[in-house]
């Protein structure tokens, strides 16, 4: 399986080589609304379940819904929950598991839950990731879960009972690997994602911003004398990338300023 982010400057994750299957791959997306990051992390999931990988897409906002489209019927397809049908419940984590022991990969629109229930989103969160690591702890399936809004489950400034979940991100991040889990984390807001989340993914992908707290959170990862800046030089300033350009780092290739690629099935933009 391979994941190709730009073809023709050929920047491709390579997930049959040693190093990577080894390591794990654990993407963090991050840019404001508008930048591309959603067109990213889509193009990403679609090359996943196209290759014949399990996808789970935690969807923030309900954007995510076409995946199906990629693999929309029979065996091994993808099924979607809510966008405008019965909304995902509190109760739903089994019949979610149900289709991921048939190796379905799932999309589930969580909005009804992002703002207005936060502990609702949580604990189904929670319990549905516990599930799937004890699942893939028995039964190894390379299995992508895609985490839209991260800062929602894995915040720097925790209220009661997050400090769990940001707990049990962490574990998988660096330990679902052995199991065949991998990650994309996006958000808007990386400087209000946990550290130690951001610090345990090993491909990330920093598209425009504005917030100066998320270019210093930015900033940690980006090799020294890198022409990229926060203010300064027009052509360098990150304020000022175009939608879907991004700064891609990865100890698995150079450090180099791209536009992404598009991916194969459409996103809904969120408003």
């Amino acid at each position: 399986m391979k994941l190709i982010l730009n073809a023709k400057k050929k920047l491709i994750v390579d997930l049959e080589d040693e190093k990577v299957r080894a390591d794990g791959l654990r993407v963090f997306i991050g840019g404001e609304s508008g930048s591309g990051k959603s067109n990213v992390a889509m193009l990403i999931a679609a090359q996943w379940v196209e290759q014949g990988g399990q996808c789970i897409v935690l969807d923030a906002h309900g954007e995510y819904g076409a995946l199906w489209e990629a693999r929309p019927g029979g065996e091994h397809s993808v099924v979607r929950f809510g966008y405008g049908e019965p909304p995902v419940g509190e109760e739903s984590v089994e019949l979610c598991m149900s289709y991921l022991r048939e190796d379905h990969s799932l999309v589930l629109d969580l909005s009804h839950w992002t703002d207005l229930h936060p502990d609702k989103l949580d604990t189904f969160v929670r319990e549905l990731l516990t599930n799937l690591y004890e699942l893939r702890r028995r039964k190894q399936k390379r299995t992508l879960v895609l985490v839209e809004e991260a800062q929602a489950f894995a915040p720097q400034m925790q209220m009661t009972g997050q400090a769990a979940n940001v707990r049990l991100f962490t574990a998988l991040i660096t330990g679902g690997r052995k199991f065949g889990l991998s990650f994309v984390l996006s958000t808007q807001r990386q400087g209000l994602v946990d550290s130690n989340v951001i610090a345990g993914c090993n491909v990330r992908l920093f598209m425009r911003i504005s917030e100066a707290k998320d270019w210093k959170k930015m900033k940690e990862y980006i090799p020294p004398k890198f022409p990229v800046g926060f203010g300064g030089v027009v052509k360098r300033d990150i304020r000022n990338f175009e939608s879907g350009e991004a700064l891609a780092l990865s100890r698995w290739f150079d450090s180099q300023r791209v536009r992404l690629d598009m991916p194969s099935v459409p996103v809904k933009k969120f408003f």
